[in-house]
C-alpha cells in the first residue's frame, strides 16, 4: 500500500537535542517548525483518512522544493540552507503515529531538494509479504521492476523465477 501526497507549505528545519544548564535535553523548536508539522500532519491525515499507520518496514520518499531567493547565486540546485536531513527529521517526526507507528521502521529513504514553489511531495510506501525462494528473507524492490535479496544476494524475477 501507498500513501503519497503533498504539502503545501514552507519546509522548516528540527533543529537538534539540546543539553540545558540543569542537565535536561530539550529540543530547539520555532513556531514555523511547530507549523510545518502540523501541515505535514493534516496533510497525511486528508489521505490516509480511517486507515491506521504502518506497522511494517516502510520506504519513505520526500522532494523537497523551496523558493529561490531574489539575490544572490543562480545555481541549478540548492545547495545553501536549510540542510536536507534536518528537513527530513521534522517530517519523519510529524509522520509518526499517523502513517506508521514509529520512524524507526524507515528502512529505505529517498530524499531530494530542488528549486521551485516551496513544499514537500511524500511518499510513504508499506514494504510487504515477498521472500526470497532461496534463503527465504524479506525481497527488496529494484529499480528495474525485478527483486533482489539482501541477503544471499538472489536476482528474482516477477513473477518470482530466481535468475541465476
Amino acid at each position: 500500500m501507498i500513501y503519497a501526497f503533498h504539502v503545501d507549505a514552507t519546509p522548516a528545519v528540527q533543529g537538534n537535542h539540546r543539553i540545558g544548564r540543569n542537565g535536561r535535553i530539550y529540543e530547539a523548536s520555532s513556531a514555523r517548525l511547530r507549523d510545518w508539522r502540523e501541515a505535514v500532519g493534516w496533510a497525511a491525515r486528508t489521505v490516509i483518512r480511517r486507515g491506521s499507520p504502518f506497522e511494517g518496514p516502510v520506504r519513505l520518499k520526500l522532494a523537497f522544493r523551496l523558493r529561490q531567493a531574489k539575490a544572490g547565486p543562480r545555481t541549478a540546485y540548492p545547495m545553501t540552507r536549510p540542510d536536507l536531513d534536518k528537513l527530513t527529521r521534522a517530517v519523519c517526526d510529524a509522520l509518526t503515529g499517523i502513517a506508521y507507528v514509529d520512524d524507526g521502521q524507515i528502512v529505505e529513504l529517498f530524499v531530494t531538494k530542488g528549486w521551485g514553489p516551496p513544499g514537500c511531495g511524500v511518499e510513504v510506501i508499506e514494504l510487504v509479504g515477498v521472500t526470497c525462494p532461496v534463503c527465504g528473507q524479506a525481497l527488496v524492490d529494484g529499480w528495474d521492476a525485478d527483486l533482489f535479496c539482501r541477503s544471499c544476494g538472489a536476482h528474482v524475477r516477477r513473477p518470482l523465477e530466481v535468475v541465476t
